[in-house]
Formats: C-alpha cells, sequence, structure tokens
C-alpha cells in the first residue's frame, strides 16, 4: 500500500472512454454489494462468496484494459476521472462519504489485486461504516495498518468545514477522529444503521416510486435483518446496470424469500414480491434487458415448490396469515393458476376456499391463458367453480368461454355457466334465447331472467315469434306463462296488438290450451304497464267472456 498527496498514475482525461467508465461503474456496484453480503452473511456463505467473486471479475475485466483505478473521493460522490461512479446524501451511509469522513481524498486499486484484498478493504468499511463512541479508529487508519499491496490511497491530515455544520476547523488529530469527536456533540446527525442512503443512484426514480420502496423498508423493525435485506432491495433497484450483478442479488432474494415462507413469516415476504414486482414495473420502462430476470424470479416462485410448502401450515394459518399469504399468490405469475386450480378441491374450510378463489380470478385477470386451459382439463366438481371466477372477470374472452359452456352437456355446469353470465353486464339476448328451452327448469328461469333485464327491442322480437309462431317446443304451462310474463317485463307497445289478440282471441273456447295464453297475455300486459296496456285490461275486465274476464282479475294475483 502507498500513500500520497501527489496525482497517480492514472490519465484523468475528462473523456474517458464509455467502456472504461462502465467497468469502473461495474466495480464499484460489485463493491457495494459485497459489502452488503459480508454484512449479512459469513465468509464462506455461498452467496457471500459469489459477491466476492464477481468483484474479484469485475477488477480482472478492468485491468485488462488499464493498470489501475484511480477514485476521486468528494463528500457526496466518487468520480473516475470526472465521470461520478457513485452519487449520495453527503452522510452516513453513503460510501463516498464514509470515506470523505475519515479523510481519504482518492483510492486506487492496482493490477493484481486478488480477493484477499478485497474482503480484507469490504471489513474496513464495515467495521468503520459508522461512528459510535466504541470505534477508536478509522478508515485511513486501518489502511495504513493493513498495507494492501494492490491499494493505494491518500489521505489528509486535516479536515476542513463542510456542509454538516462542522464549524471548527480541527488541527490535531486524523481526519476520521476530527469528525468522530465533533458528531458526538451532536447525537442524531447520522443515522446508526446503514440504510439505502449508500445506493448508487445511476436509475433515476421519481419521488413517487422511491417513496413507495422506501416505505415498505421503514415498515420493518430497525435492527431486523430483514431491514438490511429490503434495502438491498431497493439497492438493486437503483444501482445496477449489470445483469450478473442483478442475478446474483435476485438469487439471495430467493434464498431469503423461502426461509421467510419456511418460518411463516408472511409480512417479510410479502415485500419481498411487492418491492419486486415495482422493479418489473420500472425496468419494463428503463431497463427492459433486466426484466427476464426478475420475471424470472416470479415464475419460480410459481412452481409447485411454494405452493407444497404453504400446503403444509395453509390449515394453521390464522386470519392475518391467510390475507397476507392471499396478497403473495395474488403476485405470482398467471401461470401458477395451473398449481392452484387443482388445490381448491383439497381444501376443507370456507374461508381457504375463498381466498384461492379469489387468487385465481385476480391472476386470470392478468392472463386468462392459464384458467382456459384448466377449464379444458378439469373434472365436473372443480369446472363448476372455474365457471364461477368466469362469472367476475371482464372482458370479452370470459363470456365467450360462458357461452360455450351452455352447450355443455352436464345440467350443473350448464346452470353454473348462465348464472354466470346473469352476473355479468354483457348483453346477448340472442345467444341466450335458445336456452328458454333447456332441459333443466332452472337454467330455463334463468334465461327469462336475463332477458327481463332490459326494455329490448331484441329480446322481445325474439319473444314474440316464439310465441306467436307457436314455435313452442315445450308443453308445460308454467314456461308459457313465464314466457309471456318475460316478454311483459321486456317489451313496449309493439307487443300489444299481439297481446289483446292473444287475450280476446276465441273467447267462447276455454280449453286448457287458449286459457293458458289468454292468462299469459293479460299477466303481459300488467307487466308492460302502459296506458293502452291497462286500457286493454280494463275492457277484458267488462268483456262478456267470463273466461277473458277470469284472465284480466287473475293478471294481478299471477304476478310474481
Amino acid at each position: 500500500m502507498q500513500t500520497s498527496q501527489n496525482t497517480s498514475s492514472q490519465d484523468m482525461n475528462p473523456k474517458l472512454p464509455e467502456n472504461e467508465v462502465q467497468a469502473a461503474k461495474k466495480i464499484v456496484e460489485s463493491l457495494l454489494l459485497a459489502m452488503k453480503m459480508s454484512s449479512l452473511y459469513p465468509e464462506g456463505h455461498t452467496i457471500y462468496d459469489k459477491a466476492i467473486v464477481q468483484a474479484q471479475n469485475n477488477f480482472d475485466t478492468f485491468f485488462q484494459i488499464q493498470e489501475g483505478l484511480r477514485l476521486d473521493v468528494e463528500k457526496d460522490r466518487l468520480l473516475f476521472g470526472e465521470e461520478v461512479v457513485l452519487a449520495g446524501p453527503a452522510e452516513e451511509g453513503n460510501l463516498a462519504f464514509t470515506l470523505f469522513r475519515d479523510g481519504i481524498q482518492w483510492l486506487e486499486f492496482k493490477g493484481g489485486i486478488d480477493s484477499d484484498e478485497i474482503k480484507q478493504f469490504l471489513g474496513m468499511l464495515n467495521r468503520y461504516k459508522s461512528l459510535s463512541e466504541e470505534s477508536d479508529g478509522d478508515i485511513a487508519t486501518a489502511l495504513w495498518e493493513v498495507q494492501l499491496p494492490h491499494l493505494h490511497y491518500s489521505a489528509a491530515d486535516i479536515l476542513w468545514e463542510d456542509s454538516m455544520q462542522v464549524d471548527t476547523l480541527l488541527s490535531e488529530g486524523k481526519g476520521g477522529s476530527q469528525l468522530k469527536s465533533i458528531l458526538r456533540k451532536e447525537p442524531g446527525t447520522f443515522r446508526e444503521t446503514v440504510d439505502d442512503a449508500m445506493i448508487v443512484t445511476s436509475l433515476e426514480l421519481t419521488s413517487e416510486k422511491e417513496g413507495n420502496l422506501n416505505e415498505l423498508v421503514l415498515d420493518v423493525e430497525e435492527g431486523n435483518t430483514a431491514k438490511d435485506v429490503l434495502e438491498m432491495l431497493t439497492y438493486i433497484l437503483r444501482s445496477t446496470q449489470d445483469g450478473d450483478f442483478l442475478a446474483s442479488g435476485i438469487e439471495f432474494l430467493e434464498e431469503e424469500f423461502q426461509e421467510a415462507i419456511i418460518r411463516s413469516d408472511f409480512d417479510f415476504a410479502l415485500k419481498i414480491l411487492q418491492i419486486l414486482h415495482r422493479i418489473c414495473q420500472v425496468f419494463n420502462k428503463e431497463k427492459p434487458w433486466a426484466l427476464p430476470l426478475v420475471e424470472k424470479f416470479f415464475l419460480a416462485k410459481s412452481s409447485p415448490k411454494l405452493l407444497q410448502t404453504l400446503q403444509e401450515i395453509w390449515t394453521h394459518l390464522d386470519p392475518k396469515q391467510l390475507e397476507e399469504v392471499k396478497e403473495i399468490l395474488i403476485l405470482l405469475k398467471p401461470e401458477a393458476v395451473q398449481r392452484l386450480v387443482p388445490m381448491l378441491l383439497q381444501v376443507s374450510s370456507t374461508p381457504l376456499e375463498q381466498m384461492f378463489m379469489d387468487v385465481i380470478t385476480s391472476l386470470a385477470a392478468r392472463d386468462i391463458g392459464p384458467l382456459e386451459y384448466m377449464l379444458h382439463h378439469s373434472q365436473e366438481s372443480l369446472l363448476q367453480k372455474l365457471i364461477q371466477v368466469l362469472g367476475h372477470l371482464d372482458g370479452e374472452k370470459p363470456t365467450q368461454i360462458l357461452f360455450g359452456k351452455l352447450k355443455h352437456p352436464s345440467e350443473r355446469i350448464r346452470e353454473e355457466a348462465v348464472r354466470a353470465l346473469l352476473i355479468r353486464e354483457s348483453w346477448f339476448p340472442d345467444k341466450l334465447f335458445p336456452l328458454i328451452e333447456d332441459e333443466s327448469e332452472y337454467v330455463r328461469s334463468v334465461a327469462l331472467k336475463y332477458l327481463e333485464r332490459y326494455r329490448s327491442e331484441e329480446a322481445e322480437n325474439l319473444l314474440l315469434d316464439y310465441l306467436d309462431r307457436k314455435k313452442i317446443g315445450l308443453s308445460d304451462d308454467k314456461h308459457i306463462l313465464a314466457c309471456f310474463r318475460t316478454l311483459g317485463r321486456c317489451g313496449s307497445t309493439w307487443s300489444i296488438p299481439f297481446l289483446r289478440k292473444a287475450l280476446f282471441h276465441r273467447a267462447w273456447i276455454s280449453t286448457s290450451r287458449w286459457s293458458v295464453r289468454r292468462q299469459g297475455a293479460a299477466i303481459a300486459l300488467y307487466e308492460l304497464g302502459t296506458d293502452e296496456a291497462k286500457q286493454v285490461l280494463e275492457e277484458a275486465a267488462e268483456s262478456s267472456s267470463s273466461a277473458v274476464r277470469q284472465a284480466a282479475l287473475n293478471s294481478v294475483s299471477s304476478v310474481d
């Protein structure tokens, strides 16, 4: 290790080649990730070791084009030549300020640096990242004591006034110790935990996006390891320009997520998914190259492994945990539907079944494809439940699928499909009309109720044609009366001539056939309720035919 006040051998040309600038940024990014990993995991842990290897590889790549990497230190940023490779607030937690605080003016990494030196350097940064009463050294002192052969630096003898309200020039002691003594007189000046101020801001975020992420981080109790994990999530979001770097972070998160599920820490697992979901939204516009890496995480969590873990414990979940699990599942990829659907037949409690129904509905709203596949590959008992899901999905596709199920050979499936169509806002009277002669009385009644939804010329003409031309295929009197009643509820004055004829035609004949049609006409006129319809009923009530008079009188009592 060397210390010097002179400029290094590196050319400080402000117009550095772009490939060198990007390579330098990758080194800084990987050092920050490795620094975070070394604070969370012991040496020898897979995640920690991968972070060190990645930093080593980034150094090796850089040294293929330059003999050394010099980073100049300012209170709120690190510079490579004139290029900013790290920026953040001038406060503790920002690596640039931590170095500046301890009097470091510049660092220069030389070719040949190995993983042991990287680990020792990271150990210093973690050891002195925060000021405390117990600290009896600083980064400058540690570098001087260890003498790393491939890391040179320059340290100032004194620290000048900066924006942190240091009003007095300290003329004795080393830089870090000077600032430490001042800050001890001003408690609260620095946060005592490493927070997301350390993060590189190479990815610009709106204040709203950044605020949402920070709120999720702050929800976790201070000092909790979970907080460190979520800080790293925001770090990945803001800083990474490197696919390998992002992949390492996501691998770390996969492990943390799975462990959180196993220990039933659903709140923490949910926060990981929420942040990654927002990362996807940002990457979709600003970093499309990185989107597949994050989406791979969601695909992995949509696989059977997660659901099998939940299946082992779901019967023991309290209402709060059940709601958290629901939110977790909703954030998965729609492909998870194919794993969730079979579970509907395995649950015994109503709240758990409703949770699965809600999740499947939410996922299918994003992509109906997996649900449509299951609709074609499920047994009848399961198909009934999936049709209920279709009833709550918007769009033309669910409606088309439901109409297709109206021709299903199972009466139960047809009943469920017509029920689902009834709760929708779609209006296709011509497609539903044939169901008024379905084998199922329930299907027939629901189909007629569907036609009654609006005063509709289309529905009115369908019923007039059906009743006028004697196309009725069923001889059930109850069905015929129901059709007339529906005509009165969906029709208009256009139907009155037909209804008058049906009411008065062959008034002297009292056979069952004509009596049913006469009674139906009277009911339809009553339901129509217009002045003209009322006038026809008044005329019928005074008819010389007892059959006509009786039909008019019964029209009121016959209305359901």
